[in-house]
């Protein structure tokens, strides 16, 4: 299957990292933004937790797997540094289980601070601007990255397949 995650405005393709506007990690060890695939850490499969770094301070998205950095990524565009960024996932043929820090994340980063955890003062980042039909979101004070980790999970998709 498919799994691809990552960040994205509210703005944003519903297929992370097809567009100028998110940035996206998959499986296939290829990060994407703006529809440009690259080699990028490694392949993740089954099992693998996936950590979604989004540091607003030194305006730059990484990712881990299994609690270890695969480097930077993407660093992102002046354009995009006052807008807000959101959790984003594209899934096809694939499942996973999202930890946004409650009650814990597995392999949390020592500079990062769990989405779950960033207060509506700190917010994710500024105003999504005009061109959004005018949704603002809370300033953020660039004192920690945020993260999201990603665990896939077969337990899930045992229970759906039972209630189906």
């Amino acid at each position: 299957g498919l799994c691809r995650v990552g960040w994205s405005t509210g703005t944003s393709s519903l297929n992370v990292g097809t567009d100028a506007t998110s940035f996206g990690y998959g499986g296939t060890g290829m990060k994407s933004s703006g529809g440009n695939y690259e080699k990028y850490g490694v392949v993740f499969s089954k099992n693998d937790t996936i950590g979604c770094v989004c540091d607003r301070v030194n305006h730059i998205i990484r990712f881990t797997k299994n609690g270890k950095s695969l480097g930077d990524a993407f660093h992102i565009p002046r354009s995009l540094k006052s807008h807000a960024l959101f959790p984003a996932v594209v899934l096809k043929n694939a499942e996973v289980e999202f930890s946004f820090g409650v009650p814990h994340l597995k392999f949390l980063p020592k500079d990062c601070k769990p989405v779950a955890q960033i207060t509506e003062e700190e917010g994710i980042c500024s105003s999504l601007g005009s061109s959004s039909g005018g949704l603002t979101g809370p300033a953020y004070d660039g004192r920690s990255p945020l993260c999201l980790i990603l665990e896939p999970t077969r337990e899930l998709a045992e229970q759906v397949y039972r209630l189906s």
